[in-house]
């Protein structure tokens, strides 16, 4: 068992050797130098209650530390960091720029890190050849460095502008050799107005997440990336998807959400391992027909678009469908085979233009959850909704109904 301590005098006063260390640094409250005396520590994550952190140049002392999670800002980060070359895992972040001495801890093997800006990032960081997981958020992105592109084992890599101009489509190499393993990105904030070439080619992807990129519109070569699962192309521009996405037979999960999208192409019938798919804030007033073919769909949301008029009738074949959120949109009925799917356990229906809801509610006893708030029903069917309310309680199969 690990001797884990959250005190560092209790820490230096046990018999068993301190191997997880979690530090509170108060107002003013420097490293302690004690903690060299820690010959075996092997995790240490420091707080600082202020959020500012003065990293001392000893640290590069502790040798044997193989996970540093720092939680408070660094003006500045010492050399002696480098010396730290059993480091697998570490946490920081900086006021400053990208601080080149990284390149030095050659077994690191997981970064999470912000920065100001990322132009002082050496070539050498190609040299973290056991770099797995890289997570970086940067205050002002322009371009990615080469050498951040160019981790031959990276596998996850969250890139996150707070704040970027407009990337143009060569601001990425025409081919990244580097990144040839890397299973899931994620870009947030970067601005592009399209995919950059290089970005088709990474074909061991199984999850790609681009959001709040200002994406317009997205290239028609999705077959080079059989392998994804999860696509996640919310909070963008994007006003429909090329036909081409049809070709990501194996996708499970497909978020949309937050795009002035206003048709979906009838090609997406062909994901048919798709399980999740998120329309929520477009402006659909239909769904293709062809989303009947979906049928491993659990999860359809299509809400806050108040366009969607109706769901296709084709839809009533999608009989592993467990949730449906349609709330804020232009409903003014709901089609009765909503209540005969099989496994449907919620249905959000907030802020449309129902009146009634078909009478097959009534004999339906698998949904436990339904939300009708802000709808124009009539008095008698509020009436009818409680009696099927307290029907259900009594059966012992209660139902939470909201809006009534």
């Amino acid at each position: 068992m690990i001797a884990a301590f959250d005190d560092l005098q209790a820490a230096l006063a046990s018999e068993e050797p301190c191997r997880e260390l979690d530090l509170v640094l108060r107002s003013n409250e420097s490293f302690p130098t004690e903690l060299v005396a820690l010959t075996e520590l092997q995790t240490l994550r420091v707080t600082c209650e202020n959020g500012m952190l003065e990293l001392p140049q000893w640290i590069g002392r502790m040798r044997g530390l193989k996970v540093l999670e720092l939680h408070g800002e660094l003006e500045e980060i010492p050399e002696g960091l480098g010396d730290l070359d059993t480091l697998r895992r570490l946490v920081l972040r900086s006021a400053g720029a990208f601080p080149p001495v990284l390149a030095q801890l050659r077994k690191l093997r997981e970064l999470e890190i912000e920065v100001s800006t990322v132009d002082t990032a050496p070539m050498a960081l190609s040299e973290l050849d056991r770099l797995e997981a890289l997570y970086l958020r940067v205050v002002r992105l322009e371009q990615v460095p080469v050498g951040l592109l160019a981790l031959p084992n990276l596998r996850h890599l969250v890139l996150e502008a707070a704040t970027s101009k407009a990337a143009a489509v060569t601001s990425l190499p025409s081919a990244l050799p580097g990144l040839s393993h890397l299973e899931d990105l994620a870009i947030l904030g970067w601005r592009m107005a399209t995919l950059p070439p290089a970005m088709m080619q990474l074909t061991e992807l199984r999850s790609l997440t681009l959001r709040r990129c200002s994406l317009e519109h997205l290239p028609n070569a999705w077959q080079t990336m059989a392998k994804l699962r999860k696509l996640d192309l919310s909070d963008n521009r994007l006003a429909t998807l090329p036909p081409s996405v049809g070709s990501l037979t194996g996708l499970r999960e497909l978020v949309l959400a937050d795009n002035p999208m206003y048709e979906l192409p009838p090609q997406i019938g062909q994901l048919e391992q798709l399980e999740r798919l998120d329309l929520d804030g477009s402006r659909m007033k239909s769904l293709p027909a062809t989303l009947g073919r979906l049928h491993r769909l659990q999860v359809l949301s299509v809400a806050d678009t108040r366009s969607l008029l109706a769901l296709p009738d084709s839809a009533r074949m999608l009989a592993k469908l467990k949730q449906i959120n349609l709330a804020r949109g232009a409903l003014t009925e709901v089609p009765p085979w909503v209540f005969d799917l099989p496994k449907l356990t919620s249905l959000r229906l907030d802020g449309n233009q129902i009146a009634a809801l078909p009478d097959n509610l009534f004999n339906n006893d698998v949904i436990t959850y339904l939300s009708v708030n802000d709808n124009p029903l009539r008095e008698d069917h509020r009436r009818a909704l409680e009696r099927y309310r307290r029907t259900r309680e009594e059966i012992d199969r209660p139902i939470d109904l909201i809006g009534i």
